[in-house]
Order: C-alpha cells, then structure tokens, then sequence
C-alpha cells in the first residue's frame, strides 16, 4: 500500500494548516481499508451478472446516452433542468461542520413532500455536487425497480461509501454515477484489464488517472488549495467509483 499512502501524502501536502501527522495516519488507515474491498465480490453478493446487466439495460431505457457520452453539465440551473424532466424538484442546501461528508440526499415520500426531491450540499466543489446529483437520480431511477423495498429517503456521505457495497440500492445509485462520469470508452482507456488484472493491486494508479480525467472533463483539480477534509472526502469518492468502474468493465463487460 506504499503506493496509496504516498499518494495521500502527495493530495494533502499543501493543505492549510499543514496535516498533522495522527491526522494522515488516520487517513491511511481509512483509505487503506476500503482499497482492500474486494468489489467484485460484494457486487456478486447482490446481484448476478445477468440482473445487473437487466438493471443498466433498464437504465438507458430513461437515459440513452448513459455509458456512451460523459454527462459533463455541473451547472445548477441544468441539473434542475434535467432532475424536472423525471418529475424531480432540485434543491440546495449548505450543511457545513460535522455535516459537512453529506454530499446530499433524495427524498420520496409524498406525506412529507409534494415531489420526489433531491437536495445537494453546496458545501462542496460543482463537481462533486454534479456527482451527487447523478448517484441521487440512480434513487430515483430505480425507485420503482425496487418497489416496496425503495427507501423513502436516501442519504449521500463520504463516510459511507463501503457501506454502499452491502446495500443493492445504494450499489445501483453508485453505477448511475461511474456510468455517467466514466462512459465504457474512457473507461476502458482508464480501467481496462484482463479478468486477472485485479483493481484491488492499483488503486493509486487508477486514482491517478481518474484525477487527470476529472481536470480535463470537468476542471477539477484534486491539488486545488482547500481543506485537507475536501481533499480527502473527494479521494475517498475517487477510489470507490475507479473500484467500482473498473469491477463493472473487467467482471461484467459494462
């Protein structure tokens, strides 16, 4: 993992104030954990590889151009746009502090709402919001692919992205998202591999192009000078989407 930790070293070196060291630690150790996930696996315990490729077929059904274009817009204005066009309202909301992992939530429940709707924390870099808007409409998308069983409220933190591996909506929200930001063509300039050629072994390298695919698509720049807990909540997105991307093109030819 040497190559993981340098690379979270690298991503923070010009925080401010600088990183104490308890802090990277910590860093490491979290990041660490979650590059041993074994996706491939987790995927598998939810669903085979005919019910996750029925899934994404239903999916562009709704959205044509998924896995075939970059969905690059990150303005407010068109994602509202584009969320009223399923019959969803676009909110916004700046939950800061302790709150501030929540990059937001998709709410369907007519008792407390008149409309599904997504909220989105504008905490967060327009990018990060666009990504959170994209795994929200996956909720929404799939709601009634999985009827009584939908939860009527889902919520978006960084702190929970391994958890999303046990759970097969929030695993269904997270391909909507690896499917809108990383098309199959980039995806195999990025992720592609033989079935051997496991993730797990290189994660700091597909980080690494990950982050060079973001600055050029979106221009999003991990080394920007903001907080090191931004930094680290975008690195933390970064491996799970190259994981789960890279699982979906080299285990089930997504």
């Amino acid at each position: 993992m040497d190559s993981l930790h340098g690379l979270i070293r690298e991503v923070l070196h010009d925080s401010t104030p600088p990183t104490p060291k308890v802090a990277l630690d910590g860093a490491n150790r979290y990041f660490s954990a979650v590059s041993r996930l074994d996706y491939n696996s987790a995927l598998l315990s939810q669903f085979d590889q005919h019910q996750l490729r029925e899934v994404v077929s239903e999916l562009r059904h709704v959205l044509p151009a998924l896995n075939q274009n970059v969905f690059l817009e990150t303005s407010a204005e068109r994602l509202a746009e584009i969320a009223a066009r399923f019959g969803v309202l676009l909110r916004y909301g700046f939950f800061d502090g302790p709150g501030d992992t929540l990059r937001g939530f998709y709410l369907n429940d007519d008792v407390i709402i008149k409309q599904p709707t997504i909220f989105l924390n504008v905490a967060h870099h327009r990018v990060s919001r666009a990504a959170a808007f994209w795994h929200e409409m996956g909720h929404h998308l799939t709601h009634e692919i999985f009827g009584d069983h939908a939860e009527q409220i889902s919520l978006l933190s960084t702190a929970d992205y391994h958890k999303h591996l046990t759970d097969p909506k929030e695993i269904v929200a997270d391909v909507v998202l690896a499917l809108a930001g990383y098309p199959k063509p980039a995806a195999r300039r990025m992720f592609g591999g033989s079935k051997g050629e496991k993730s797990n072994c290189e994660i700091a390298r597909f980080v690494s192009k990950v982050a060079d695919y973001i600055h050029l698509v979106a221009g999003f720049d991990l080394q920007r000078r903001v907080s090191r807990r931004e930094k680290l909540n975008v690195l933390a997105g970064m491996i799970h989407i190259a994981k789960l991307r890279a699982t979906l093109l080299n285990e089930y030819g997504i």
